[in-house]
């Protein structure tokens, strides 16, 4: 009995550790932002503003992190993506990145 109770709790701790600190980190960064790709979705997880001087300067984006993968190691990047809308409609209708930018706190 107290080997099935043994066994029985590590099979319940296996997955808890499973994951891994990329996985973890991913997790947490996917509930404050948008994951990539929403370019034309309406979802405004996670806002920032612009600042890199020029024509989208002061504008409203949507931070939203992707997985970085050069071959030996891995990496979440940020990126801020102003986004354009249909002015007939409202819809989006195209995004434009944004390289420098400040997250829009609640």
């Amino acid at each position: 009995m107290r080997i099935l109770a043994l066994a029985i709790a590590l099979l319940l701790a296996a997955p808890a550790s499973a994951a891994t600190d990329f996985d973890r980190l991913w997790n947490k960064t996917k509930k404050f932002m948008s994951p990539t790709p929403v370019i034309l979705k309406a979802e405004e997880k996670g806002l920032c503003i612009c600042q890199d001087g020029g024509g989208f300067h002061g504008q409203v984006g949507t931070m939203e992190p992707a997985i970085v993968d050069p071959g030996n190691s891995k990496r979440i990047s940020v990126s801020c993506r102003v986004r354009t809308f249909d002015p007939g409609t409202g819809e989006i209708n195209g995004t434009s990145p944004c390289g420098t930018f400040f997250p829009l706190a609640k």
